[in-house]
């Protein structure tokens, strides 16, 4: 009997003051960022864990629904949690022999608690406690034995390019650095290129939440593709032909696949559970995301499905029907621009209409031949597998010295890139 089924045995039917009773995985309903902030904001928690940063153990979310969320964990959650990042960690290549910077948010936030503790469970030493002190383990040489550090990827170019101006080559000051585990965000090949360049590591993505913990990471070997961490964590996707019909009729129930049961290649809505919580279990809770399943054994050794990140599921853009995600414009300008553009941000209107028009800037010094834009949209169309619409029609893209600042709403700050009008 594996985890999953042995969950579904013994956690089911499941009581909860959030979900009421639900009978079994099947027929339980879909729990959405604003419903989770609703609860967590409003309930009082017993038996949440005190630590030293604050009375008890919540840990808060950025608030990307416009409400931020306070997520409860109790001891024996935390330890759970410190196992499961170890494992995670453990994917990416570290091991008890590294030495550990973290250039994460210190608490409420859970990132440099995670990173702390995760890297502390597998036997390794870290020699700072979040971006606020990342100085100090210079100024007392304890970066010469750093082999890894922690970082969201605008944090890791920032504070990369302050210690080149301040303190010189940064392999001389982590000459033992080889690996950047970066989390948080998207990682652009440009600005994955950037930090390559400044950090001279080799980069491991990340990808989780406050609410759902470590989701999948990326080992040495399957370039791009990250490991579901199924050994805690059960899977499902909203197939894109399901987010279609949702879309058209609000009231439609969609049909929901399990990771493990999706064509290599077939993308969606993905949907995480975490039944093993005392406190807050999470029932097919919508993280938001767009990911694309691979099925193909990787070289590591790993069985389990891989996945890649294309983007928030609010902001994927609609073509004649057809979705468009933030990734996909990503590596279409990268194939198509390589690294002449430093940054890019796509104005869409009347998006999901018969005139949807997205408006791309870019900010680059080079000037292109004047067939630029066709080779783009020749890109776009390939990675995209747009068939039989004139994207010219739909399609622009232009020029720029400097990006005007964009005020962007605070429930769509996870995309800084599409701005819809």
């Amino acid at each position: 009997m594996n985890l999953h089924t042995e969950l579904m045995k013994t956690k089911f039917p499941l009581e909860h003051p959030l979900y009421g009773r639900i009978e079994s995985l099947q027929k339980a309903p879909f729990l959405t960022p604003a419903m989770l902030a609703e609860f967590t904001n409003t309930y009082s928690f017993e038996g949440s864990t005190e630590l030293e940063v604050c009375p008890q153990c919540f840990f808060q979310t950025s608030g990307t629904t416009g409400r931020s969320k306070k997520i409860p964990y109790s001891e024996q959650d935390l330890e759970r949690q410190k196992e499961h990042e170890a494992l995670a960690f453990s994917i990416a290549g570290m091991s008890s022999e590294d030495v550990i910077l973290t250039l994460a948010a210190p608490p409420p936030s859970i990132s440099a608690w995670a990173t702390i503790n995760g890297s502390r469970k597998l036997g390794a030493e870290v020699v700072n406690t979040s971006y606020f002190d990342y100085e100090d383990a210079i100024k007392i040489g304890a970066s010469r034995r750093v082999t890894t550090i922690f970082a969201t990827p605008i944090v890791a170019q920032g504070v990369g390019e302050l210690i080149q101006e301040k303190y010189g080559s940064i392999r001389e000051v982590f000459p033992k650095l080889k690996r950047g585990i970066i989390f948080g965000d998207v990682l652009p090949p440009n600005l994955e290129k950037k930090l390559i360049e400044l950090w001279d590591f080799e980069i491991r993505r990340l990808y989780g939440s406050v609410e759902a913990d470590v989701l999948a990471i990326e080992c040495g070997k399957g370039k791009g593709g990250l490991h579901i961490m199924a050994d805690k964590l059960i899977f499902e996707i909203i197939p894109e032909e399901e987010l279609k019909q949702m879309r058209e009729n609000p009231d439609y129930s969609p049909r929901v696949k399990n990771i493990f049961e999706c064509e290599d290649g077939e993308r969606g809505e993905i949907l995480v559970t975490d039944l093993i919580r005392d406190l807050l279990p999470l029932v097919r809770y919508r993280v938001g995301d767009i990911v694309e399943v691979h099925k193909e054994k990787c070289e590591c050794g790993r069985e389990t499905p891989r996945i890649r990140v294309l983007g928030r599921a609010a902001n994927t853009v609609y073509l004649e029907g057809g979705p468009v995600y933030e990734m996909q414009l990503h590596l279409a300008l990268n194939k198509t621009l390589g690294s002449d553009y430093s940054d890019w941000k796509a104005y869409v209107r009347g998006n999901g209409t018969d005139e949807t028009f997205i408006d791309i800037r870019v900010e680059t010094k080079r000037k292109f031949n004047s067939d630029i834009k066709e080779k783009f949209l020749k890109n776009l169309r390939r990675i995209c597998s747009i068939k039989n619409i004139n994207l010219a029609r739909f399609v622009d893209i232009k020029f720029t010295d400097s990006l005007s600042e964009t005020k962007i709403p605070k429930a769509d700050e996870k995309s800084k890139r599409i701005i819809f009008a």
